[in-house]
């Protein structure tokens, strides 16, 4: 008799395989989208290269220095940013300001 209880009642739902990872059209979408933002990136960074390198030989400064009668000091070589290594803006960037250079 409980066979025939059981089959009388409505039949449990189906349930739904659902997977732990998004749809593949997602992931796709979402790559070829970052894959075009990181192209984009590259091109205006080289595109936009405006910088210098600016190499200071300390030697030469200081043989520059004491041929011309000048006072460099060994405390001014370590904390003056002029004679430093360092990296800066090219003068002529103007063009992107649609300005002749000064």
């Amino acid at each position: 008799m409980s066979s025939s209880a059981s089959s009388s009642s409505s039949p449990a739902p189906r349930r739904l395989r659902t997977s732990p990872l998004p749809c593949g059209a997602y992931t796709l979408s979402l790559g070829a989208v970052s894959a075009m933002a990181s192209v984009a990136a590259v091109v205006l960074a080289f595109s936009t290269d405006n910088w210098t390198h600016v190499s200071v030989d300390r030697a030469a400064a200081t043989r520059e220095a004491a041929g011309r009668g000048l006072n460099l000091t060994e405390e001014a070589l370590r904390r003056d940013h002029r004679y430093f290594d360092r990296v800066q803006v090219r003068k002529s960037s103007n063009f992107l300001l649609n300005q002749s250079p000064t």
